[in-house]
């Protein structure tokens, strides 16, 4: 098994959860208070070291492909190319 962890820039992803809980109504509280609270799950699921780590520790850093969102947003090929190699499989 290989897995692939695709991170986003932790503070836009941190502002993308908030108000995707704004929008749900599971929120009330302003951006400000809760990455204050760092005990929240928006703040709590941007310390990608620690989740990655599982990831390491149970299959071995070779069989753990880290890859960053906005990298894979500017330069699509690129990265489909990297991941194909990663993977085994013929470039797209």
């Amino acid at each position: 098994m290989k897995v692939i962890a695709l991170l986003r820039d932790p503070v836009s992803r941190a502002y993308s959860h908030y108000w995707h809980d704004v929008s749900r109504g599971r929120c009330t509280r302003s951006f400000t208070e809760v990455i204050e609270d760092h005990a929240s799950l928006v703040v709590q699921r941007g310390f990608y070291r620690e989740q990655v780590q599982r990831y390491h520790d149970a299959l071995g850093p070779d069989r753990v492909k880290v890859l960053v969102f906005e990298e894979f947003s500017r330069n699509l090929e690129r990265v489909s190319e990297e991941v194909c190699e990663y993977l085994g499989l013929p470039p797209p």
